[in-house]
């Protein structure tokens, strides 16, 4: 028999529905694993991209000096927002997605990542509808969605995304 704690390391998390809202509502348990779930995803999706040959913005000097860089990418955490007290930086970078990826030639791709039963929440949402924020819930479509954006026609990912050229 399951425990709670068991239950809710399961991919498809219990929740119960606010019966005025209709929202979903987890327990604290289930949120915290949905939350590591998400940033275990935008780990991968971050080391996937650095091995690709996308720069942070951060290191883009030294990058350039060594790589060929194919762009520059941004994640914008969410220990922006953890605090308890609001800052300048959390009001500025509130409901914008997990990673945005800009293009060499001025396009940009933005991508929230959830776990497998997570929803992005209303300022998510909005924004969303302004930046065609694409939402992700694996590792796989997401690569699969940054290849076709990026449009590597040539492309090829058979030496474990390793064919950088330097």
């Amino acid at each position: 028999m399951k425990t709670k704690n068991q239950a809710s390391a399961d991919p498809g998390l219990r929740f119960a529905k606010d019966k005025q809202t209709g929202r979903k509502v987890y327990s604290e348990d289930e949120k915290s694993n949905m939350y590591k779930i998400e940033a275990e995803l935008q780990t991968k999706c971050e080391e996937w991209l650095l091995r690709q040959g996308w720069v942070k913005p951060g290191a883009i000097a030294e990058a350039a000096s060594t790589q060929i860089i194919r762009g520059i990418f941004i994640h914008v955490p969410n220990q922006a927002f953890q605090s308890k007290r609001r800052t300048v930086v959390g009001a500025y970078l509130k409901n914008l997605p997990d990673l945005i990826l800009f293009h060499p030639d001025g396009r940009y791709f933005s991508v929230e990542l959830k776990s497998k039963t997570g929803e992005r929440r209303r300022g998510q949402r909005a924004v969303g509808n302004i930046m065609q924020v694409r939402e992700e819930k694996t590792f796989e479509v997401f690569k699969e969605s940054v290849l076709e954006w990026y449009n590597f026609n040539s492309y090829d990912d058979t030496n474990g995304g390793n064919n950088v050229e330097h």
